[in-house]
């Protein structure tokens, strides 16, 4: 009994053997990790190399099969998982500098296989760009400059200023305010962790108000007003016209009221012939001088005083005795007589004014000089004979 029980438990064993191996003979093989070997990922990357930002775009390339799932590690902390193809060629930003290992890890039901490529980012060139508003105007004049700062290593150390009259500043984003009128060459420097720097330059350019005051607002008063003025000026200017269209058929000798045509008031009479004379000369003669030399008018004094001034260039600082306040002290007269002399000097052609900056004066200031017109009649008064 013993003998038939062992006997039919070998025959189950030997049964059961045969049945499996046949099996597996008929089914398909099973994948895992020993085919591995035959199912295999390889990555390329452009670019591979650059400075940061960089943007690059991967591309996969499975040995065979369709792989169904697809996980990126970058390397610098950002991952990107898909389940379908557009995962198999995606694009990454490296926002910083250095070097990142980028893996991807691709499987198809049991196979699976890593590829890994390793890309190189370094810093950008540190470069800084400055801009001022405004960047001209009238004194006092406040403007505020910013500092555009890319590229560079970590973080900015600092962003320095100099405003071109001296001053300094720091930060991004400064104010500064200008007292006194100029050109003003402006800097800044910016300085990052690794101890780069980087400068820009701008000019900021200042004028000082006009000498007659400050402007006012425009309203129907001044509309009125303006207009007004308007038409003086040309009735003005048409007078002027008639005038010297008149005169240019005469002598300047025979011209009423002198030879300057303009009558000023009395006459005053100057010591001798009259020379070239230079203000200090002017200032030394006592303005009782008694009358022995030819007569002399307000407005030919002027004129012979203009003449002794010297010339005047298109960008000269014009001498205190072209001014009003210099003539009135140099021919010992009150300003406010002056006034109306030079406007009818100016209308006649035989002066012009100007305004342009003054030795010793912090403003620019109305000053005067003599037209062709002008020299050929201090001329005639130099040499006019002395009185009997």
């Amino acid at each position: 009994m013993v003998r038939r029980g062992i006997v039919l438990l070998g025959c189950v064993v030997v049964l059961a053997s045969v049945g499996g191996v046949a099996g597996s003979a008929a089914g398909s093989p099973v994948r895992g990790a020993a085919a591995a070997g035959d199912f295999s990922v390889s990555l390329s990357a452009t670019p591979s190399f650059g400075s940061a930002p960089l943007a690059v775009v991967f591309q996969s390339t499975v040995s065979s099969g369709t792989p169904t799932y697809y996980a990126w590690t970058f390397g610098d902390g950002s991952t990107l998982n898909g389940t379908n193809a557009s995962f198999a060629d995606p694009e990454h930003i490296f926002a910083t500098a250095g070097t990142f290992t980028t893996d991807l890890n691709v499987s198809e039901g049991a196979q699976y296989a890593v590829g890994t490529i390793v890309l190189h980012v370094v810093a950008a060139p540190l470069l800084v760009s400055v801009s001022a508003t405004p960047s001209t105007g009238v004194e006092p004049l406040t403007v505020t400059f910013r500092a555009n700062v890319t590229g560079g290593t970590g973080t900015f150390l600092s962003v320095n200023w100099s405003f071109g009259d001296g001053s300094t500043g720091s930060g991004f984003v400064v104010q500064y305010t200008y007292q006194r009128a100029g050109d003003f060459y402006v800097t800044v420097r910016a300085e990052d962790s690794a101890h780069t720097t980087a400068a820009a330059y701008t000019w900021v350019n200042l004028t000082s108000p006009a000498a007659d005051g400050p402007s006012v607002g425009f309203g129907p008063i001044e509309a009125w007003a303006a207009l007004g003025f308007a038409l003086g000026v040309v009735a003005t200017a048409l007078v002027v016209v008639l005038r010297v269209r008149r005169r240019s058929t005469e002598p300047l000798g025979d011209e009423p009221g002198g030879p300057s045509g303009i009558p000023d008031g009395p006459a005053v009479a100057s010591a001798g012939p009259v020379p070239a004379v230079t203000p200090s000369a002017e200032a030394t003669v006592p303005p009782s001088a008694p009358p022995t030399g030819p007569v002399l008018r307000l407005s030919q004094r002027i004129v012979v005083h203009l003449a002794g001034q010297g010339p005047l260039g298109a960008y000269d600082v014009a001498p205190p005795g072209r001014t009003q306040s210099g003539m009135a002290t140099t021919l010992h007269v009150r300003q406010n007589a002056l006034t109306n002399v030079l406007r009818r000097l100016v209308a006649a052609g035989v002066v012009e004014e100007d305004l342009r900056h003054v030795v010793g004066q912090p403003r620019r200031l109305k000053v005067y000089r003599l037209t062709p017109r002008g020299e050929l009649l201090a001329r005639e008064l130099r040499h006019r004979p002395p009185a009997p």
